[in-house]
């Protein structure tokens, strides 16, 4: 029984470890990912204004800043790192969610394996503690019969 307690006590350890720290990574990542779509939605503004933007002209702007065009790429590729990071982010969270989830299915298992035992160790205890009772009387009868001998 103790054997089970322990089995039971470290899954509900891992769990409950894995659940509060997806449950803080789940915050932080909700923000990254608004701020990832709203790179999205700048970045393909961006370009669109490239698109838009006369050749001759030496400035693309973007949300009423002026990028100078030589440096329009440069702020394109930062911003296409960010929208990456911010997929990785995302991409991990969610495979790290299936572990949240592999650990919640465990700790199932677990306690039904943990319940099965500790009832088995109940059931035995009590059989052996009855048969002790009876081995004892007969035991008991045995010593008044020898004691009854000897006098």
């Amino acid at each position: 029984m103790v054997l089970a307690a322990f089995s039971y006590y470290q899954a509900w350890r891992d769990y409950n470890a894995g659940t509060r720290w997806f449950s803080d990574e789940w915050m932080k990542t909700q923000t990254d990912t608004f701020w990832t779509q709203t790179l999205e939605n700048r970045q393909d503004e961006a370009l669109k204004n490239w698109n838009k933007s006369q050749p001759d002209t030496p400035v693309v702007m973007q949300d009423g800043i002026s990028i100078p065009r030589d440096q329009f790429w440069n702020y394109v590729e930062r911003n296409r790192q960010w929208i990456e990071e911010g997929r990785k982010k995302n991409q991990e969270l969610y495979s790290n969610l299936a572990k949240v989830t592999a650990h919640r299915e465990t700790l199932i298992m677990v306690s039904w394996i943990a319940g099965a035992a500790a009832a088995l160790g109940l059931l035995l205890a009590f059989y052996g503690f009855w048969n002790w009772r009876i081995i004892q009387l007969k035991l008991d009868k045995l010593l008044d019969m020898e004691l009854s001998k000897r006098t």
